[in-house]
Protein backbone atom coordinates (compact mmCIF):
# COMPACT_ATOMS: atom_id res chain seq x y z
CA UNK A 1 0.00 0.00 0.00
CA UNK A 2 1.33 2.89 -0.85
CA UNK A 3 0.39 6.45 1.00
CA UNK A 4 0.72 9.91 -0.90
CA UNK A 5 0.47 13.29 1.17
CA UNK A 6 -0.18 16.46 -0.32
CA UNK A 7 2.04 19.27 0.60
CA UNK A 8 1.28 21.18 3.73
CA UNK A 9 -0.96 24.52 2.80
CA UNK A 10 0.25 27.73 4.23
CA UNK A 11 -1.73 27.75 6.94
CA UNK A 12 -0.40 24.64 8.27
CA UNK A 13 3.19 25.69 8.00
CA UNK A 14 4.79 25.83 11.69
CA UNK A 15 6.77 29.18 12.30
CA UNK A 16 10.04 27.05 12.82
CA UNK A 17 9.31 26.28 9.03
CA UNK A 18 8.63 29.28 7.67
CA UNK A 19 12.43 31.13 8.90
CA UNK A 20 14.17 30.93 5.82
CA UNK A 21 18.12 30.02 6.29
CA UNK A 22 20.58 32.99 6.95
CA UNK A 23 22.91 33.20 4.30
CA UNK A 24 26.68 33.14 5.83
CA UNK A 25 28.32 36.30 6.12
CA UNK A 26 32.41 36.19 4.64
CA UNK A 27 34.42 35.89 7.54
CA UNK A 28 38.00 37.64 7.64
CA UNK A 29 40.47 37.38 10.00
CA UNK A 30 43.30 39.96 10.25
CA UNK A 31 46.80 40.22 12.37
CA UNK A 32 46.75 43.55 14.41
CA UNK A 33 50.13 43.83 16.28
CA UNK A 34 50.06 40.38 18.10
CA UNK A 35 46.34 39.20 18.04
CA UNK A 36 44.39 37.88 15.35
CA UNK A 37 40.96 39.83 14.72
CA UNK A 38 37.76 39.23 13.22
CA UNK A 39 36.45 41.66 11.01
CA UNK A 40 33.19 41.67 9.43
CA UNK A 41 31.63 43.34 6.19
CA UNK A 42 31.25 46.40 7.68
CA UNK A 43 34.11 46.86 9.06
CA UNK A 44 36.22 46.14 5.77
CA UNK A 45 35.03 49.78 4.41
CA UNK A 46 36.36 51.84 7.29
CA UNK A 47 38.75 48.83 8.82
CA UNK A 48 41.01 51.24 10.21
CA UNK A 49 38.53 53.25 12.03
CA UNK A 50 36.77 50.59 13.75
CA UNK A 51 37.24 48.58 16.91
CA UNK A 52 38.27 44.92 17.22
CA UNK A 53 36.22 42.48 18.59
CA UNK A 54 38.66 41.15 21.36
CA UNK A 55 38.90 42.97 24.84
CA UNK A 56 42.26 44.29 24.96
CA UNK A 57 42.04 45.42 28.93
CA UNK A 58 45.98 44.49 30.15
CA UNK A 59 47.36 45.87 26.61
CA UNK A 60 44.52 48.86 26.79
CA UNK A 61 46.06 51.82 24.52
CA UNK A 62 46.21 54.82 26.59
CA UNK A 63 45.49 57.11 23.46
CA UNK A 64 42.12 54.89 22.46
CA UNK A 65 43.70 54.41 18.63
CA UNK A 66 43.76 50.74 17.93
CA UNK A 67 47.45 49.20 17.83
CA UNK A 68 49.45 49.63 14.99
CA UNK A 69 51.80 47.05 13.03
CA UNK A 70 55.15 48.62 13.15
CA UNK A 71 56.85 48.53 9.33
CA UNK A 72 58.25 46.19 7.57
CA UNK A 73 62.18 46.16 7.61
CA UNK A 74 63.36 44.87 4.48
CA UNK A 75 65.97 42.06 6.01
CA UNK A 76 68.95 41.25 4.19
CA UNK A 77 69.20 38.25 1.93
CA UNK A 78 70.13 35.16 3.34
CA UNK A 79 73.56 33.39 2.00
CA UNK A 80 73.27 30.02 0.74
CA UNK A 81 77.48 28.23 0.22
CA UNK A 82 76.85 25.10 -1.47
CA UNK A 83 79.64 21.96 -1.18
CA UNK A 84 81.08 22.88 -4.60
CA UNK A 85 81.99 26.82 -3.20
CA UNK A 86 79.27 28.43 -5.18
CA UNK A 87 77.14 31.24 -3.64
CA UNK A 88 73.52 32.34 -4.20
CA UNK A 89 71.18 34.34 -2.06
CA UNK A 90 67.83 34.69 -1.37
CA UNK A 91 65.77 37.27 0.63
CA UNK A 92 62.49 34.95 0.05
CA UNK A 93 62.34 30.89 0.30
CA UNK A 94 60.77 28.13 2.08
CA UNK A 95 62.05 24.89 3.65
CA UNK A 96 59.98 21.87 3.29
CA UNK A 97 60.88 18.16 3.57
CA UNK A 98 64.74 18.93 2.69
CA UNK A 99 64.35 20.99 -0.14
CA UNK A 100 65.27 24.59 -0.03
CA UNK A 101 62.35 26.13 -2.41
CA UNK A 102 64.24 29.98 -3.23
CA UNK A 103 61.72 32.29 -4.90
CA UNK A 104 63.15 33.88 -8.66
CA UNK A 105 62.88 36.12 -10.90
CA UNK A 106 61.52 34.88 -13.84
CA UNK A 107 62.58 37.70 -16.48
CA UNK A 108 66.27 37.54 -14.89
CA UNK A 109 67.01 33.98 -14.07
CA UNK A 110 64.62 32.13 -16.10
CA UNK A 111 62.15 30.20 -13.52
CA UNK A 112 60.04 31.40 -10.91
CA UNK A 113 61.15 29.03 -7.62
CA UNK A 114 64.79 27.30 -7.75
CA UNK A 115 64.77 23.64 -5.63
CA UNK A 116 67.84 23.69 -3.88
CA UNK A 117 68.34 20.48 -1.78
CA UNK A 118 69.96 20.80 1.91
CA UNK A 119 72.75 18.13 1.47
CA UNK A 120 73.84 20.20 -1.70
CA UNK A 121 75.02 22.83 0.75
CA UNK A 122 77.75 23.80 2.82
CA UNK A 123 76.12 23.64 6.33
CA UNK A 124 78.52 25.15 8.47
CA UNK A 125 79.67 27.82 6.12
CA UNK A 126 75.85 28.77 5.62
CA UNK A 127 75.53 29.40 9.09
CA UNK A 128 79.26 31.14 9.80
CA UNK A 129 78.29 33.21 6.97
CA UNK A 130 74.83 34.44 7.72
CA UNK A 131 75.62 35.09 11.30
CA UNK A 132 77.96 37.46 10.54
CA UNK A 133 75.94 39.20 8.33
CA UNK A 134 73.65 39.22 10.68
CA UNK A 135 70.56 36.94 9.03
CA UNK A 136 69.13 34.18 10.88
CA UNK A 137 69.04 30.95 8.84
CA UNK A 138 66.90 28.10 10.58
CA UNK A 139 66.48 24.46 9.08
CA UNK A 140 63.20 22.64 10.14
CA UNK A 141 64.09 20.90 13.78
CA UNK A 142 62.19 18.06 12.92
CA UNK A 143 60.06 16.46 9.36
CA UNK A 144 56.85 18.01 9.62
CA UNK A 145 57.64 21.38 10.45
CA UNK A 146 58.23 24.08 7.41
CA UNK A 147 59.97 27.36 7.68
CA UNK A 148 59.82 30.21 6.03
CA UNK A 149 61.13 33.40 5.13
CA UNK A 150 59.36 36.51 3.10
Amino acid sequence: MIVVQAPPTPSRISAVDKEEPKPAAPLLIELQGDRYVRRTPADTSNARSSQPDYAAEGKANTTGRANSTPPRTELPPTLFIFRDGHQEESGDYSIIAGVIYARGEYWTSGSWSKQIPISQLDLPSTFKANQERGVKFVLPAGPNEVVTRF
